[in-house]
């Protein structure tokens, strides 16, 4: 979650809004720096997109998660490309901050490499 950067603005605005996505009252990455996707099954829609279902974890609260996402077959290992969106409030990002201005669904996009 160190890595958040928000899209929709530029210059020194985007600068503290991204601040602010990373202090305690979002995604609080000082105690939560990272968000963690555990895959349990992949299967193949036309090659090389696949459907993972499994289980995302951001602020220590799980939750079902179902995408799809494109494998590239590289020499040594398979990468998996993916954009999703998740619903903030189902993992409590925001919830003590009262008159957040930023949209209940917010986008991920992921880029994983895993060793044959």
């Amino acid at each position: 979650m160190t890595t958040i950067s928000s899209t929709d603005i530029e210059g020194e605005s985007k600068k503290g809004l991204d601040d602010h996505l990373k202090n305690e009252d979002f995604f609080d990455v000082e105690n939560h720096p990272t968000a963690m996707v555990s895959i349990s099954s992949a299967e193949e829609v036309v090659s090389p997109e696949y459907t993972f279902t499994g289980e995302m974890t951001i602020l220590g609260v799980s939750n079902p998660i179902t995408f799809t996402g494109i494998v590239s077959d590289l020499e040594d290992s398979l990468q998996l490309d993916s954009a999703f969106t998740i619903n903030k409030d189902d993992y409590g990002i925001g919830s003590g901050f009262k008159g957040a201005a930023i949209k209940d669904e917010l986008e991920f996009d992921i880029s994983a490499i895993f060793s044959k």
